[in-house]
């Protein structure tokens, strides 16, 4: 049975519910060498394992032009918007239900494992729930830090990318829609 491994991280909650985005990563199989390769993009580019805020804007760019141009990732990178609420969790659990039955559409049988950034130990078991209960076949949902992992911070990247360019960020728009016309990216 193939098994889904859905990395995920948001950004919005500053905005008071005006733009919430939700960034989904969906990989499968072996997932050393795409390991490898984030590596040496976090350190060509410079960006390391900052997160997407904390980085200066040509270490982002070198580096989300690099991801975006990964072939492994073509299509595994998903988005979704939310705006007019502060129920940030619901959201979060809406878009990873989302982004979990486009991806598993066609399979008669999958498993599922979802890494959120920074999910607590408490609301693992509550959003595991929320996704079983959408009929998501969730085999284990776990918190992950940003600095332990490389896909969780293509996640949060990808979170702030999105973000930047739908509020209308140069030279994050271009890219954004580039990507989006690619199909590299693809939103919920």
């Amino acid at each position: 049975m193939p098994k889904l491994l859905c990395y995920v991280d948001e950004t919005g909650q500053d905005t008071q519910g005006r733009l919430f985005v939700v960034a989904l990563v969906f990989l499968e199989g072996d997932r050393q060498p795409l390991r490898a390769q984030l590596r040496r993009i976090e350190t060509t580019s410079g960006k390391r394992q900052k997160k997407w805020k904390k980085t200066v804007p040509p270490k982002k760019r070198a580096y989300i032009e690099a991801v975006l141009a990964l072939p492994s990732l073509h299509g595994r990178l998903l988005y979704a918007e939310y705006s007019g609420s502060t129920d940030y969790e619901a959201q979060t659990i809406d878009a990873i239900a989302r982004g979990i039955l486009r991806q598993a559409r066609g399979r008669a049988a999958y498993r599922v494992s979802v890494f959120l950034d920074a999910l607590g130990r408490e609301r693992r078991k509550v959003v595991g729930a929320a996704l079983r209960s959408r009929g998501i076949r969730v085999e284990k949902v776990r918190g992950l830090r940003d600095e332990a992992d490389e896909f969780i911070r293509v996640a949060d990247a990808l979170a702030g990318f999105v973000r930047d360019a739908l509020e209308g960020q140069e030279p994050w728009k271009e890219l954004y829609e580039k990507a989006l016309h690619r199909g590299v990216l693809k939103k919920l």
